[in-house]
């Protein structure tokens, strides 16, 4: 708005401490369990800085509540490859009825997590269906982690994330959740993490 006006505001400065990198993959797809194991076993003697997460994983609610107001919150579990996690979180819901377009947001991140409290974190998440009308989505770094599971698998809108396993059914998501939080388990103890 202040352009607007001819006045120009400096942009301000983000400092790379507040910022979490999400590792890319290539052909991730096609990676085994095995394979993903030895990946996260020569994490740290690759060239790769160590602030950068080897695993990530995001799971997405939509829900509609009061007079037809919309809620989301979304959680993000990143785990590096020592088997230290962290989990962000950011709820947004729409206003009350007459201020409906100020949004309210609640961000949240924990402190350092051993692997088994982060899973058992992001586990009792949603335990509860929030509505008929509820929406359920999966993000998953890399790929391959989601490979079997029952959500509806297709290209994923953002660019951090290739994939996306969406679910209208809470049963459905929980399981599908429940399965990829022990096959994470059974990675890190494979590849000595854990």
């Amino acid at each position: 708005m202040s352009h607007a006006f001819g006045v120009a505001m400096p942009s301000a400065m983000w400092s790379p401490r507040r910022i979490v990198s999400l590792p890319r993959y290539r052909s991730d797809w096609y990676l085994d369990m095995a394979q993903l194991a030895a990946v996260v076993r020569g994490w740290a003697s690759t060239t790769i800085p160590e602030d950068i997460p080897c695993l990530a994983v995001a799971l997405r609610s939509c829900w509609r509540y009061g007079e037809d107001r919309l809620a989301q919150s979304v959680a993000v579990l990143m785990i590096w490859n020592d088997s230290v996690c962290r989990l962000l979180r950011l709820d947004w819901s729409e206003g009350p009825l007459e201020d409906c377009i100020t949004p309210e947001w609640c961000i949240q991140g924990s402190g350092l997590l051993n692997l088994s409290g982060a899973l058992g974190e992001l586990e009792s998440l949603h335990r509860e269906n929030t509505g008929e009308s509820a929406s359920f989505s999966l993000f998953l770094l890399p790929s391959c982690l989601g490979k079997g599971l029952r959500g509806r698998r297709r290209d994923a809108l953002y660019s951090s994330w290739k994939q996306e396993w969406s679910y209208t059914d809470h049963r459905e998501m929980r399981s599908d959740l429940n399965e990829l939080l022990s096959r994470i388990s059974r990675l890190f103890a494979s590849a000595g993490g854990v």
